[in-house]
């Protein structure tokens, strides 16, 4: 997803935009650490397309947990089971289930604040009952099997570490027998912003302050470092309480500042839209009517 999935989305953007040259990049548990592993892998492409990172308790490493189901999963070999099978998707979407997911948030919603405890937030109860509702409308919504192999990988080994295909063929991927570690030191010149929550059970405080220590390291121009009370693994995007955001944007500010993004490549973009053919930038919205349709048919899926 770093090297391919992230690089797609940035250049689709860009391309969409064409207001800006660089993208703010915000990545949540997995999406932090593909951008990470992207970082790692093709820095110089990231270099150009990125303003900055901002990482909301990142599944870089991930030396232990606290979550009762992804302890309950790794036991028994979930996805060797998958393999076993040759089934590729793992919690496909399913809008039987998501219709069950619907009901329950609304009428018994202590049961989905269970399930978030028993998979990566200490207290559920700080988060929004209404942003839960719209979480549970897109859960579950698929995975590869691959993905599901390369955490456990990372889990096991203690280390953030590329996918291991086996003593074999990682030595003619990556002349090794084991998969190396990513290499972080690459990382000087994007900005960091890296946020973890004291009540994460899934990537706790210790994996994202070893995580810190590493990009410390590398004297990167613009570094900050958060750590917030009473916030677990999906309180970044349910919380009830976002004055926690107000710290990013500060920093989000000064950047952009420092980058004088504003009052240099926005205003120089501009003038070369205005010399385009009108034709060719206009976008035109689609129609309510459309929209519903286009649900209506995902919902027949």
């Amino acid at each position: 997803m770093g090297i391919y999935d992230t690089p797609a989305c940035l250049e689709y953007i860009i391309e969409l935009n064409k207001i800006t040259k660089k993208v703010i990049y915000f990545g949540h548990s997995q999406g932090g650490a593909s951008i990470l592993a992207g970082m790692c892998e093709e820095y110089n492409f990231f270099k150009d397309n990125l303003l900055l990172v901002v990482l909301l308790a990142p599944a870089s490493r991930i030396d232990r947990f606290d979550s009762y189901i992804l302890d309950f999963l790794q036991k028994i070999d979930l996805d060797d089971k998958f393999k076993k099978h040759k089934i590729h998707e793992v919690f496909p979407y399913d809008p039987d289930v998501i219709d069950l997911n619907l009901k329950l948030s609304k009428f018994y919603p202590t049961i989905s604040y269970a399930f978030l405890e028993l998979t990566s937030d200490e207290a559920s109860s700080v988060n929004c009952p209404d942003r839960v509702k719209v979480y549970f409308s897109h859960f579950p919504s698929g995975t590869s099997r691959q993905s599901v192999t390369h955490l456990k990988q990372i889990i096991n080994s203690g280390k953030f570490q590329k996918f291991d295909y086996g003593p074999e063929e990682n030595l003619k991927i990556y002349n090794s027998e084991n998969g190396p570690e990513y290499y972080l030191n690459i990382i000087k010149e994007i900005p960091i912003i890296l946020c973890g929550g004291l009540n994460d059970k899934l990537t706790q405080i210790k994996d994202i302050r070893w995580l810190r220590d590493q990009l410390k390291k590398n004297n990167i121009k613009f570094f900050s470092y958060y750590e917030f009370e009473m916030m677990g693994h999906t309180s970044f995007m349910l919380n009830s309480n976002i004055t926690w955001f107000n710290f990013v944007l500060q920093d989000i500010h000064k950047i952009i500042k420092e980058e004088s993004l504003l009052n240099n490549d926005i205003l120089s973009n501009k003038k070369n839209i205005s010399n385009e053919k009108k034709e060719e930038d206009k976008i035109t919205p689609m129609p309510l009517e459309s929209e519903e349709n286009i649900i209506k048919e995902i919902d027949k899926k």
